[in-house]
């Protein structure tokens, strides 16, 4: 039904006038016998929001929303029929934003208790609330990567992953993050599958982390810390993190090696094979028998 479109085993919705999407999938509902679809794709220039129920009983296996540019919220219950059936869900670059209780973004993504993959780019999201993924519908046992860079994210609540067993990448690049608290990164289950945290381009300093941040993950975990105003890695922040499993390591390449605040690095040579990813300013090692000269 124009201007939606549906081709491969996916309905598009497209064009830059508005269209009442409630009313087509409304339609398209008395005609089909088979309404189980892999795809939806909305990339629809004028509409603004998606109400609860858009889709009546027509279910789909992955959400994509690309480009649409006036599209602002999302209401709670938008794939309320669907729940079970999402395993993957993206937008990008799409000006939607969460508030509670009607438009709540996390509340839509938890219900989704077979989602894979969680991909959210180049929108107004500014905030990642407390239990943000929280078992409305069980465990979500098969969410593991969680993708929220170029956002405009500048909080993260406590415990926001802790409900992710099976989590192996969360992205959160680009973003204006400043500070993170002792339990963002807290995770209840243990695991040996390595742990991706991609904290690149935000706002950090070297005073951004609280004491504990890093020391409640129960797996190995790559951090990555690049581009952000970090000059050197606090030993109280830090040294817990690393000593807690030898397959910890971190990514970070503005190291002041003049700083004697990192002086603690130099001196443990056990820690090396951890560091190979962490330089200094000037691109050389930090393990270099010239650096931290004034703290020996």
């Amino acid at each position: 039904m124009n201007p939606c479109k549906c081709e491969q085993n996916a309905i598009n919705c497209g064009g830059l006038e508005f269209i009442d999407l409630k009313e087509i999938f409304l339609k398209l509902n008395s005609k089909l016998n088979d309404r189980h679809f892999e795809k939806f794709i909305l990339n629809n220039r004028a509409i603004t929001e998606l109400t609860e129920n858009t889709f009546g009983n027509i279910t789909f296996d992955i959400i994509y929303i690309d480009h649409a540019l006036n599209l602002t919220r999302i209401e709670t219950k938008t794939f309320s029929n669907m729940e079970s059936n999402i395993t993957v869900f993206i937008v990008n670059k799409t000006p939607i934003e969460s508030s509670v209780p009607n438009y709540d973004l996390f509340t839509a993504f938890s219900s989704m208790n077979n989602l894979k993959k969680l991909d959210i780019e180049y929108t107004n999201l500014k905030d990642i609330p407390n239990n943000a993924f929280h078992p409305l519908n069980g465990v979500q046992k098969n969410l593991n990567s969680v993708h929220l860079p170029n956002n405009k994210i500048s909080r993260i609540g406590e415990n926001a992953f802790q409900n992710l067993p099976k989590i192996e990448t969360i992205d959160l690049s680009s973003n204006l993050l400043k500070n993170i608290s002792e339990n963002v990164f807290k995770i209840t289950n243990t695991s040996e599958k390595l742990l991706e945290i991609y904290l690149t381009s935000n706002e950090f300093n070297s005073n951004s982390f609280a004491q504990k941040s890093f020391d409640n993950l129960k797996r190995p975990t790559l951090l990555t810390l690049s581009y952000n105003n970090i000059t050197y890695l606090d030993e109280n922040v830090f040294h817990s993190f690393l000593n807690k499993d030898i397959n910890n390591t971190i990514v970070l390449s503005t190291l002041d090696c003049n700083d004697c605040h990192s002086f603690w690095l130099f001196k443990n040579q056990k820690l090396k094979e951890q560091m190979n990813q962490v330089f200094c300013s000037d691109d050389s090692s930090i393990y270099n028998k010239n650096k931290f000269q004034k703290c020996l």
